[in-house]
């Protein structure tokens, strides 16, 4: 599939990127935050899916394509989509990230089928940043790769740069 308009997730599918994905790669094992910047439609999702898969740490891909009106329920169902995620693709972590998102105020952790979901009735909500810290508590490191993050400056009511501080994070603009 090397020149469909999908991003690509796998190696033999990115074409000419090897120097990036290499440098990409390097910087997700030893930093602690990498923007991936460029042109539109000039193939970071694919850099980005691609070195993720490389990386060899687990990570939680959060895609925030969002609507106009950013809401908090819009926002929440991202990361929780994403939890999910994780939850499905790293079987050998699935007990560790259920422990970890259990008691958190505003989640149900289901064991059979694995997932987590949101309550969106009463009080209180779900705060991302207990949701990163929760990540954290897992033990090991854990990248929180945000594909098209300046999409987050349509959300006024949370400050997504104060959260970026609790976990090893990719940011890519």
């Amino acid at each position: 599939m090397l020149f469909s308009i999908e991003p690509k997730s796998r190696r033999e599918d990115l074409y000419d990127f090897d120097h990036e994905l290499g440098m990409l790669v390097r910087f997700l094992r030893g930093s602690r935050l990498t923007l991936v910047t460029g042109l539109r439609r000039t193939g970071k999702t694919s850099l980005l899916k691609v070195a993720l898969n490389e990386a060899g740490i687990d990570y939680v891909y959060v895609d925030v394509r969002l609507s106009m009106y950013a809401g908090y329920r819009d926002v929440i169902d991202l990361f929780v989509q994403a939890l999910n995620e994780l939850l499905r693709r790293r079987s050998s972590i699935r007990d560790r990230v259920i422990n970890a998102f259990r008691g958190v105020e505003g989640l149900k952790v289901s064991i059979n089928p694995p997932e987590i979901s949101v309550r969106f009735r009463g009080k209180p909500r779900v705060s991302i940043a207990d949701l990163l810290t929760r990540l954290n508590e897992i033990g090991e490191p854990m990248i929180i790769a945000i594909d098209e993050a300046q999409e987050l400056r349509r959300v006024n009511w949370l400050r997504f740069d104060r959260l970026f501080a609790i976990s090893l994070i990719i940011y890519r603009t």
